[in-house]
């Protein structure tokens, strides 16, 4: 009867180190794809000071009576500030917006490219209303 509880022990014992290797093996993998994530992982930032200096820049070319930041749509270039970065965010690219400059690692500054999809957009609707 010991000789049957030890043997029973044992193989117990013996199904756990399959389980341990296995259980081991997925977490490594799982580490190595975390690790590997981060890597490829890219920041974009849009900034408001950087959108309104580029602004500022474009409105002191224009004559006195047209120099209105956004052609006078503010509230149409903020909603769009907020859309046209979104179309910039995939699982590998994340996009943040702030009020200065950021930073980093793999961080790139998209704001100039907003503003002139702003500018863009804004006067292409300019040009929609002024036609009809």
């Amino acid at each position: 009867m010991k000789i049957q509880t030890i043997r029973k022990i044992i193989g117990e014992r013996l199904t756990l180190i399959p389980i341990i290797i296995i259980s081991v093996l997925i977490g490594y993998i799982a580490t190595l794809n975390l690790i590997n994530a981060a890597d490829r992982c890219k920041i974009l930032y849009v900034s408001q000071d950087e959108i309104m200096d580029i602004e500022n820049k474009r409105i002191s070319n224009l004559e006195l009576d047209k120099r209105e930041m956004f052609f006078g749509r503010i509230q149409e270039a903020v909603k769009l500030a907020g859309e046209i970065p979104a179309l910039y965010q995939t699982k590998d690219t994340k996009v943040i917006y702030t009020g200065g400059k950021i930073s980093g690692k793999d961080t790139i500054s998209i704001s100039s490219r907003v503003h002139k999809e702003i500018i863009k957009r804004l006067a292409k609707t300019i040009e929609e209303v002024s036609y009809e």
